[in-house]
């Protein structure tokens, strides 16, 4: 009896705190929002060209506008967009490309930020047998923070760790132990708290980027099936 009651105690005092979190974090959100997507590696160098009508000075010896090593045109990339629509960073974006589906720090293979149609920074986020430089800025922004705007958006799609603290939570969580009841009110608290974030599907869907669309508009045209369409199960 005494484990229920701590349990509900837990449960309700995180709900509570968490709830709070949540809503505030949800009201920074709207400063902007992030969204995942895969496609081929062809549609993507391709698109990411047109779109922003950007190169790599040696895409000739590469084969490719974006000139990622080893890459065949066959191959996944994963796409994390993060879009800032207000604030002292509204029109900046960032686009990090990773090669695995679980998006991981060291899956990240190269970051472009871009602001009025122009990426005005790439980072390779490991060394490059063609490009020598694996950071380079446009002279126009040179002055700017990266650091702090990389902070910035890892912020905006912080809430989506909520939901996935819950699940790890719940997966430690030992049946057979006395603390079983409060473990899982812990992670159902943390879970709830990741659910306040969420926002609707319409809404994910009139947030989905010009450049998103612009790739699926490629794929369409092309009568390819390679990009899956909406955004990526494990966002």
């Amino acid at each position: 009896m005494k484990v229920l009651l701590l349990a509900a105690t837990i449960a309700l005092g995180l709900f509570t705190v968490g709830a709070d979190d949540a809503q505030a974090q949800r009201r920074g959100s709207r400063d902007g929002y992030a969204t995942r997507y895969t496609t081929t590696y062809s549609s993507w160098d391709y698109t990411f060209h047109t779109y922003y009508g950007y190169q790599e000075d040696v895409y000739v010896t590469c084969g490719y506008y974006t000139c990622y090593e080893d890459y065949r045109p066959s191959n996944r990339v994963y796409v994390e967009e993060t879009v800032i629509r207000n604030g002292q960073w509204a029109g900046y974006t960032r686009v990090t490309v990773y090669d695995s589906s679980s998006y991981g720090p060291n899956d990240r293979y190269v970051t472009y930020y871009t602001h009025g149609g122009r990426v005005v920074r790439r980072d390779y986020h490991r060394n490059h047998r063609y490009v020598r430089n694996r950071t380079y800025v446009h002279r126009s922004y040179t002055t700017v923070n990266y650091v702090v705007l990389d902070e910035f958006t890892a912020g905006i799609i912080l809430g989506t760790e909520f939901v996935r603290l819950g699940a790890t939570v719940a997966s430690a969580c030992d049946p057979r132990s006395d603390s079983y009841d409060a473990c899982m009110a812990l992670a159902l608290a943390s879970s709830v708290s990741g659910s306040l974030i969420s926002i609707s599907a319409s809404e994910r869907e009139a947030e989905r980027t010009e450049l998103q669309r612009q790739l699926e508009a490629a794929e369409r045209n092309r009568d390819e099936l390679n990009i899956e369409d909406s955004f990526d199960p494990n966002f």
